[in-house]
């Protein structure tokens, strides 16, 4: 999977990869709403880390593949206390 918080699409604003971001930007959806899960490939460190420092959850493949059960469970307090957008 790709990350949803890129800046822009390529040569256009908006694109399939920009969604999270600009939900989040925008104030349609509050961060702390956004699970992304399984995010792999390189990209630039700000991006990866966008969602996590605006307040959301997010996991690299890695993450996942070493510890899945670990992961399960830090994501506990987010499924359990309010509604989630999954990415």
């Amino acid at each position: 999977a790709h990350c949803d918080t890129w800046p822009d699409n390529f040569t256009a604003a908006s694109g399939h990869g920009t969604w999270v971001r600009e939900a989040v930007v925008q104030e349609i959806v509050d961060a702390k709403h956004i699970i992304s899960i399984g995010m792999r490939g390189p990209v630039d460190h700000d991006i990866r880390d966008w969602l996590a420092n605006a307040g959301g959850f997010s996991l690299q493949m890695s993450q996942w593949m070493r510890q899945p059960n670990r992961c399960i469970t830090s994501m506990a307090p987010w499924v359990t206390t309010m509604p989630i957008w999954f990415s």
